[in-house]
């Protein structure tokens, strides 16, 4: 009566927990590279150039030299 019918579902039900296994591996890797990926941008250097100028580090004339630099 329970033979092999039980063992049929035991086999499905494996093969459903192994399958979810997977895919919350597959999720988990997906959402840490997202997180690590989203803070590895770099200010570009028009951005650190902008906010040097804006700080008071370097003069208007600097900026406008470097900018011209960077946008040739």
């Amino acid at each position: 009566m329970f033979g092999y019918d039980h063992m049929a579902y035991g086999g499905l039900w494996m093969i459903i927990f192994w399958i979810l296994v997977v895919i919350g591996i597959v999720f988990l890797i997906k959402y840490t590279v997202d997180r690590t990926s989203s803070r590895s941008e770099e200010p570009s250097a028009m951005d650190v150039l902008k906010r040097r100028y804006a700080s008071g580090e370097i003069s208007k004339e600097e900026y406008e030299e470097k900018k011209k630099e960077l946008i040739s």
